[in-house]
């Protein structure tokens, strides 16, 4: 990925998250830019137990099962 590609992904994470201060991987801006491009349609107002939070491949696996 491309330093303009990544700041494209930053950006658009930053209008939800604040990545201010934090390094991400090209694979974690992807995975992050994935997850918020399908969160309200999968996730938003379900509920996970505190304890019982989906593991991130599992998050992964709804991210790119369409």
């Amino acid at each position: 990925m491309d330093r303009h590609e990544k700041k494209r992904l930053r950006d658009y994470i930053g209008e939800y998250l604040d990545v201010s201060s934090t390094r991400l991987t090209d694979e974690e801006a992807t995975f992050l830019s994935d997850f918020l491009d399908v969160y309200d349609e999968t996730l938003q107002g379900a509920h996970v137990h505190p304890h019982q939070e989906p593991s991130r491949l599992e998050l992964r696996r709804e991210v790119h099962t369409e």
